[in-house]
């Protein structure tokens, strides 16, 4: 990488603010567009809760190696919503794959990180800073500390990152509901705070749920195996899906196992999943302009517009075209 690309990512990564403000506020970044597309948003609220949202798209493939100015004493939840990046932990010489629909928590930062972004993909990514007081009201939780906090979010999972999540659909339909909020009254960031509460309520009994699950419940390698190669059956014919009975004929299990081993696994239902991936995949295709509503709706698979419609704004709360629009 030459020397012009350094100095763009340095400035772009000098000017992100990761502190957690006293005030509630909003601001947005815009990727140099000689290294890409893509933005950095962040919402503050209040002194206890920043969001992250990132968006990016490097022309070249783009790796980044940075001192670590993450916000001390608040644990860090790191979920990815598209595509797919690598964060190496330098100081530990370990990294992390971030992939689509999987969620890490975080305790202390590293000092020193560096992130692998590859050319010509969108990756989005949204973390969450938490501070303690965020449970200021709650008399069972009050005296929780930030380490208290990393073990209630992850169900008492021990070091400085948890191990790799899945996000359950609720939670990532939550996420998508907080970024497309406009905050533009009292009311809305009331909104917005109810929701970041529900979004950590979900995480901390998903990650409970996965440690603590009976071994009557569990799946093995090899069902785990046969459920990721159904899901990518899934997404690569996502305009003409197999019927569940073809789609266990072809991963070799039969069809309960599939039925009820991807609710466990994926926490949503074979057409549930596939369901929520098409509308992902649209909203993306229209945000980004790389299509108008009718042919996104029309390249995931959905021939009636106004199906598409009723579907989209039930699973993100506006309709194509306003979220068109917001983006």
């Amino acid at each position: 990488m030459n020397q012009t690309k350094y100095k763009l990512i340095e400035e772009y990564l000098s000017n992100l603010e990761l502190t957690i403000a006293s005030e509630s506020r909003t601001t947005k970044l815009l990727l140099p567009k000689a290294l890409g597309k893509g933005w950095t948003y962040s919402i503050d609220l209040g002194g206890k809760m920043k969001i992250l949202n990132r968006c990016i798209c490097p022309n070249e493939d783009l790796y980044v190696r940075y001192d670590n100015h993450l916000p001390c004493n608040a644990p860090i939840g790191a979920f990815t919503l598209q595509g797919a990046y690598r964060s190496d932990l330098l100081s530990s010489k370990s990294n992390l794959r971030h992939e689509e629909s999987t969620t890490f928590w975080g305790d202390k930062p590293e000092e020193y990180c560096a992130s692998y972004f590859p050319a010509g993909i969108y990756t989005n990514m949204v973390h969450l800073f938490v501070k303690k007081d965020i449970f200021s009201y709650s008399p069972e939780q009050d005296e929780l500390s930030e380490k208290g906090l990393m073990a209630y979010f992850t169900g008492g999972k021990k070091g400085i990152v948890s191990p790799s999540q899945k996000t359950s659909f609720s939670t990532t339909r939550l996420i998508h509901g907080l970024l497309n909020m406009t905050l533009d009254s009292h009311e809305s960031w009331l909104r917005l705070e109810s929701t970041l509460l529900s979004v950590l309520a979900n995480s901390a009994e998903e990650y409970g749920a996965t440690v603590l699950q009976k071994p009557s419940t569990t799946l093995s390698p090899q069902d785990i195996s046969a459920l990721d190669c159904a899901r990518d059956i899934l997404i690569a014919q996502m305009v003409t899906p197999p019927s569940i009975q073809e789609l266990a004929r072809q991963i070799g299990i039969n069809e309960f196992k599939l039925k009820r081993g991807f609710k466990l696994y994926f926490g949503e239902t074979v057409y549930g999943y596939l369901r929520d991936y098409r509308l992902s995949t649209a909203a993306t295709l229209i945000a980004k302009k790389h299509m108008n509503i009718t042919e996104a709706a029309l390249h995931v698979g959905y021939s009636n517009p106004s199906a598409f419609t009723a579907a989209f704004k039930k699973k993100f709360g506006v309709s194509p075209a306003i979220y068109r629009k917001n983006k």
